[in-house]
């Protein structure tokens, strides 16, 4: 192992001294405690990041509190007494160049003292290891990640409920329709499905209170008995913020949104309804509603999420706002009803980029249909039962 330098030190040093004093930017860290070399840093690390999700503060006390008998106090204030740094990810990068090189030295001398290889085979094995490190040491914020063709896996895109609803994973999905229609219905369904697959869902109906979509769960569990309850919810007791902000005249990540990531990071599926109430001025704004979709992009991709975005229609039956909201979405479905068909809703495919299959999908959502014993008001007023409660529609 190489000996760690007095300067890889202050690195380590003055890295978690920025998380602790701008705790942003350790929601954005590139690097894990593996990358500290210093044991009470990799504990402190672990520390502050537990209580970052916790929402906790990051501070003295709690710091103390959660590390117990490892907390040292000398080492504690030597960590906080390093400055800030402004540019903490070009040091983090440091950081990683030097946990690899270290990896490597390891991993080469284990190989050369293999009595079981011959040289060939060495040969063969430390140079895999020296392109599986040219790999590690990449900037991980490279804007132009070049990559050769050959060396890319390839991988075939997964899709949940590709019978019932397709949902790919670690994409974004729209539903968008128009008020009165069903959406709300059919997010219920959609959570408790992906949930019976034994997937960690997490759904804000940010409309409705929590008591009446369980409500509704129980009016859609008449028809889908084996509908799961194993998924977690938020209503509108929980006011929604926008998930993003302004820096001058620049868009940013809202406070919100960094903890809004940080408190929901345990889900691997995330359903948001409705997407309007996370936009900060217009849902017209192109601009504003791209940079939206590029930060819920970017979580996907960076810690393996699925979004559903549920959203309203205008008045013209069209999807309300700027079409960056269909342009950044990998799937997008209508939810329309069919006349004298009352039970359930329908879901049109309007645009996919990966899915090859059927462009409608039925949900059977309710008990009853028009042409039964119970009168069509009946079933109007059954199907309905909890739905708007003194909400307006869209």
């Amino acid at each position: 192992m190489i000996p760690q330098s007095n300067n890889q030190n202050n690195i380590e040093r003055a890295i978690l001294s920025t998380y602790i004093f701008e705790p942003k930017e350790l929601e954005k860290a590139t690097i894990t405690y593996i990358n500290f070399e210093n044991p009470f840093y990799q504990n402190v690390f672990k520390t502050i990041q537990s209580l970052q999700k916790e929402m906790i503060p990051i501070d003295e006390d709690f710091i103390e509190r959660k590390m117990g008998k490892d907390f040292n106090q000398d080492l504690y204030l030597e960590l906080i007494s390093a400055n800030p740094i402004s540019n903490v990810r070009a040091y983090e990068y440091q950081m990683i160049q030097y946990y690899t090189q270290q990896k490597y030295h390891i991993e080469v001398k284990k190989i050369e003292e293999n009595t079981e290889f011959s040289f060939l085979e060495k040969v063969h094995k430390i140079e895999t290891i020296s392109n599986e490190v040219k790999k590690e040491m990449q900037p991980q914020n490279n804007l132009f990640n070049i990559l050769t063709m050959k060396d890319i896996e390839p991988q075939t895109p997964v899709f949940f409920l590709r019978d019932e609803l397709p949902i790919q994973k670690g994409e974004i999905t729209l539903i968008s329709a128009s008020g009165g229609s069903g959406k709300s219905f059919v997010a219920l369904w959609l959570a408790s499905m992906l949930s019976k697959e034994g997937k960690k869902v997490f759904a804000y109906l940010s409309e409705d209170s929590t008591a009446n979509s369980r409500n509704r769960l129980n009016i859609l569990k008449k028809t889908n008995p084996n509908l799961s309850l194993g998924f977690e919810i938020m209503g509108k007791e929980c006011r929604p913020q926008p998930f993003i902000a302004k820096e001058e005249k620049n868009f940013i990540e809202s406070e919100y949104f960094l903890q809004f990531k940080t408190f929901f990071s345990k889900y691997e599926i995330i359903i948001i309804d409705p997407l309007i109430a996370f936009i900060l001025e217009d849902e017209n704004n192109n601009v504003e509603a791209r940079f939206l979709l590029n930060i819920l992009n970017e979580w996907c991709e960076k810690e393996g999420k699925t979004l559903v975005l549920i959203h309203h229609h205008n008045k013209g039956n069209e999807v309300r706002g700027a079409t960056a909201f269909i342009d950044a979405v990998r799937l997008h479905y209508t939810v329309k009803k069919k006349e004298n068909n009352n039970t359930s809703r329908f879901l049109k495919l309007e645009k996919s980029n990966h899915y090859v299959g059927k462009n409608e999908f039925e949900i059977v959502l309710f008990e009853e249909s028009i042409g039964s014993n119970r009168k069509p008001s009946d079933t109007k007023k059954f199907e309905n039962q909890g739905a708007d409660n003194g909400r307006s529609k869209n």
